[in-house]
């Protein structure tokens, strides 16, 4: 199984986080912005209005935010293409996809780096115990929504964690 990539690609998206996500004035949003509402700089394609100007317009926020993939693979999931200015009964759906996808891919990309910095014995048992756990997530996230759901996320995370501890006190192989 091949892992998906852990990289948002905003051209293969249709601009969840622009919509599914609040905004926060105080947190560098350039204004406050409701869960599920459409930015009003989000566009019929899918594109920032402002997206040259993001941070010269208050919206550092937007600038630093990484779904790390989520984006995309909720939007090849449901495979359409929302008309935000109306609602549609599959969107709330997306949005649900799209909120454990972004954690999901937050603990596969914790996971990943990890792996790059681990070298010899300590990777090859690292990865004994990843490689199933990273595999079986990504079987789950190809049952659409019904897969997602049944992930238990403060399992997975504390899962990891347990898996990592041990990991914080190693020196940084010199590179």
């Amino acid at each position: 199984m091949t892992p998906q990539p852990l990289q948002a690609d905003c051209n293969a998206c249709v601009g969840l986080c622009c919509v599914a996500l609040p905004f926060d004035a105080e947190q560098g949003f350039g204004f406050d912005k409701p869960a599920q509402t459409p930015c009003p700089h989000l566009q019929t394609d899918f594109r920032c209005a402002i997206h040259t100007e993001l941070a010269a317009q208050g919206f550092s926020g937007c600038v630093a935010f990484d779904c790390h993939g989520a984006g995309q693979r909720t939007t090849r999931m449901f495979g359409l293409r929302p008309d935000w200015s109306r609602p549609d009964p599959i969107t709330p759906d997306m949005f649900e996809a799209f909120f454990i996808l972004r954690r999901l891919h937050e603990l596969l990309l914790l996971a990943t780096t990890t792996q790059r910095y681990l070298q010899g014995r300590h990777l090859e048992q690292l990865n004994s115990w990843l490689e199933p756990w990273q595999s079986r997530l990504d079987a789950l996230c190809l049952q659409g929504l019904p897969g997602l759901r049944s992930v238990d996320l403060p399992r997975e995370q504390a899962f990891l964690k347990q898996l990592l501890d041990p990991l914080r006190h190693r020196p940084r192989p010199i590179q």
